[in-house]
């Protein structure tokens, strides 16, 4: 059974790690900040992404919104779920593969590195 783990993308351009349920409501726990769980509450946030289950090759967790490119043919892609699965999206052919498939590497997210897309797409 795969780990269930989220992060989320907050207005205040922050991602934050580990959604947690406490007393009927969803709370962030921080991985890197030590704070009350109850600091940032999960309707505040902009987009909440699951984590994939999956390891990129240097071991890095990929997440849903994460960008990653493919270790062979450097193609870049985003990691999407659809159609109840996780895929990689090649962005310049639209191309769906599963993302188990392929050695992949994590070089960021659709909201921390939106010009990794940008620069794909040209």
């Amino acid at each position: 059974m795969r780990e269930i783990k989220f992060r989320a993308w907050y207005a205040n351009q922050e991602m934050h790690y580990g959604i947690a349920p406490i007393d009927n409501k969803y709370y962030i726990f921080f991985e890197t900040q030590k704070r009350n769980a109850h600091d940032l509450q999960i309707n505040r946030a902009i987009s909440i992404m699951q984590y994939t289950g999956l390891k990129d090759k240097n071991g890095k967790d990929i997440y849903e919104g994460d960008i990653v490119k493919h270790a062979t043919d450097e193609g870049v892609y985003k990691v999407i779920f659809e159609d109840g699965g996780f895929y990689v999206k090649n962005l310049f052919e639209y191309d769906f593969q599963t993302i188990n498939e392929y050695p992949l590497e994590v070089i960021g997210n659709i909201y921390e590195n939106p010009e990794l897309l940008e620069e794909e797409s040209e």
